[in-house]
């Protein structure tokens, strides 16, 4: 029997199109420069500690993303005895990384061959002006039916009000929502896309270009499909006949 071919391909944004990575570095050192402060790797891993720490807690709505914004920096100034103010720091971080558009290796080859194959669309954890400004600034955004954005949506993935709101941003009812093969949520995060796609009843593909291990089969974090480079979406069951990608 044929496998048939998604009808919806998901995409993170954030270390699965978008190198977040390298673009919390480049906002991170030129914010700490404005207010001279020392730029070393030991304040970018401090603030990375955090910074982590804060995005687990909002995705377990224990904090705003409001809250977010600030605290990091409160946190990070707190930490390192500095005396500045971390409203200043976070408003200037926040416009540097708006500027952020390094791109993950092969995601704009990718977009671009999937595009007017399959409906795509970004389904990202962030904060809206930024994560839009990134996407644009990148020249992904015109590739996606939709981008949508936590704080627009109200809640983080993984919970289910992110995906209900997407899926009606997307023109889908609660009753002819496609669920199972497709739709595919693709995305570096196990505890956020892969669990937030598991819950919502879609497959999910896990990008996990270190080769992490993988969670146990039965864990609400175990992705339908793991791959380690982008263009192997491509090969997905479905997209591979589809595309006429050689084997």
């Amino acid at each position: 029997m044929k496998i048939q071919p998604p009808t919806l391909l998901l995409f993170d944004a954030d270390n699965t199109l978008l190198d977040f990575t390298a673009s919390q570095t480049w906002a991170l050192s030129h914010t700490l420069a404005r207010f001279g402060m020392d730029d070393t790797p030991a304040v970018h891993e401090l603030y990375s500690r955090i910074n982590h720490r804060l995005w687990a807690q909002l995705e377990s709505q224990s904090i705003s993303s409001q809250e977010l914004r600030l605290e990091r920096f409160r946190l990070l100034l707190e930490t390192l005895d500095t005396p500045a103010d971390h409203r200043a720091l976070s408003s200037s971080y926040l416009e540097f990384l708006a500027q952020g558009t390094h791109l993950v290796p092969g995601a704009r080859q990718l977009v671009s061959q999937l595009h007017g194959i399959v409906p795509m669309a970004i389904a990202t954890n962030g904060i809206k002006e930024i994560q839009h400004s990134r996407l644009k600034g990148s020249g992904l955004a015109g590739f996606f039916e939709e981008i949508i954005v936590s704080e627009e949506a109200g809640a983080a993935k993984p919970d289910q009000r992110f995906f209900s709101y997407a899926f009606s941003q997307l023109g889908f009812s609660p009753a002819d929502r496609p669920r199972g093969g497709r739709v595919v949520m693709i995305g570096d995060s196990l505890s956020s896309d892969i669990r937030g796609g598991n819950l919502a009843g879609i497959h999910t593909c896990w990008f996990n270009p270190g080769n992490t291990p993988a969670p146990e089969p039965m864990s609400q974090d175990s992705p339908t499909y793991t791959i380690t480079a982008l263009d192997e979406v491509l090969v997905l069951p479905g997209l591979k006949e589809q595309l006429s990608v050689p084997g």
